[in-house]
């Protein structure tokens, strides 16, 4: 297939090589390169994928909704040797998207997911879709075309286009580039002998002198690259005033800290679990670790378990879905005991029956489970009898009031 573009009211081919500079120079190489710029960034991005991987898949039959033990999409998702998880993460904080190839058997029977490179895939856009992914190896080699049915398309949601995704990085990169500079700062300071630039004073220098001298502090000291540098001049009568600030009157650390939190909010992780330890304490790092998993975390493997459901699992395995086993993830146990204990507080209280509390945590109702309990200290009397029913035959009597015990 031979793409065109419009150029000047005439159109031109595009070669693999042409096509795959145009689509980086729109702005793919600038979320990679801040990837690698910020540790902050990538701390974020990694800590994310490694959370999503580490947590385990179920294949669930859709007609009971028990897990099953034995079935192909297992290999696909729980291969320990696989880090298919933790790559579509990442392309989704990195580019907004991710791209899944769906490799089949010769009947045409899905055998798994392959993931490719965001930056390396060109979708063709329509008024009513995408109607083809192009995808360009980075290596070099002979491109592929996919029809829209043969990739898995995960996408965030972005107001600015209905067919793409908006890059949690890209939405950062200002605070990225602050963080970079103030490296780079500190860098030239301590590369340059920790000096700090200034003014130079040549008394009774003509214009042609000042300009010659001017010229030459620009070029050695022009751009974050050439800060601290020292410069010498042959003039015997020169003086030198420092004209910058010292790192310790700019404020570095405050506006290194807000451009950390920052950050770390356009990625949802809480500062401390990116490596943030100053501005906590044990209890708060409870609080954060619970609040990535539940604002964080858990929505995220809902829109994981909702695409992959609807756009691979259900086409080729329509008995079964996926689903993401959150049971054994210790800050989601810890808040659970919580949850647990004011239910049971509010049940042994009286003023929320059994089947309320179990209703709350996902559970069916039990038999005679609709009556309020008593409370400590009072004792129930049944309108029509014992409390306990013993005279209806019921497990509860239908209806009570409590008394103080004598």
């Amino acid at each position: 297939m031979t793409i065109y573009r419009l150029e000047n009211h005439k159109l031109k081919a595009l070669t693999p090589e042409t096509l795959w500079t145009t689509h980086n120079a729109a702005g793919a190489l600038s979320v990679t390169a801040a990837y690698s710029a910020s540790v902050w960034a990538y701390r974020c991005i990694q800590l994310r994928a490694q959370t999503i991987a580490g947590i385990p898949v179920q294949v669930l039959s859709r007609a009971n909704g028990q897990p099953v033990t034995e079935h192909p999409l297992l290999a696909i998702f729980n291969d320990m040797t696989s880090d298919l998880l933790a790559r579509l993460e990442t392309a989704l904080l990195l580019w907004g998207v991710c791209y899944l190839e769906i490799t089949r058997a010769r009947l045409g029977r899905a055998v798994g997911l392959r993931w490719l490179n965001p930056s390396a895939v060109f979708p063709i856009k329509m008024p009513l879709g995408i109607t083809q992914f192009t995808y360009t190896p980075q290596q070099g080699g002979p491109g592929r075309d996919f029809a829209p049915e043969d990739i898995v398309y995960l996408y965030t949601f972005n107001p600015l286009d209905d067919l793409s995704g908006l890059s949690p990085l890209a939405v950062a990169l200002t605070e990225v580039g602050v963080d970079a500079q103030i490296a780079q700062y500190a860098k030239s300071f301590f590369g340059n002998g920790a000096r700090i630039e200034g003014i130079l004073t040549v008394p009774g220098a003509d214009n042609e002198q000042i300009d010659a001298l001017e010229a030459k502090w620009a070029s050695v000291f022009r751009g974050v690259r050439r800060w601290f540098k020292t410069l010498i001049f042959g003039a015997a009568d020169v003086k030198y005033e420092p004209l910058s600030y010292p790192p310790e009157d700019l404020a570095l650390e405050t506006l290194g800290a807000e451009t950390r939190r920052a950050i770390c909010a356009s990625f949802g992780v809480p500062p401390i679990l990116a490596g943030a330890w100053e501005a906590s304490n044990y209890a708060t790092a409870k609080e954060q670790r619970q609040s990535f998993y539940t604002e964080t975390i858990l929505p995220e493997l809902d829109f994981i378990e909702d695409e992959l459901n609807r756009q691979f699992v259900g086409r080729f395995y329509p008995d079964v879905y996926l689903q993401f086993d959150t049971s054994e993830i210790n800050a989601l146990r810890e808040d659970e005991l919580t949850r647990n204990q004011a239910l049971t507080t509010a049940v042994s209280g009286g003023w929320m029956t059994v089947n309320e509390a179990r209703a709350r945590v996902g559970l069916e109702a039990a038999p005679g489970g609709d009556v309020l309990l008593p409370a400590p200290g009072t004792a129930p009397i049944s309108a029509a009898g014992d409390f306990w029913g013993a005279a209806e035959g019921a497990p509860f009597g239908k209806f009570f009031r409590t008394l103080p015990y004598p």
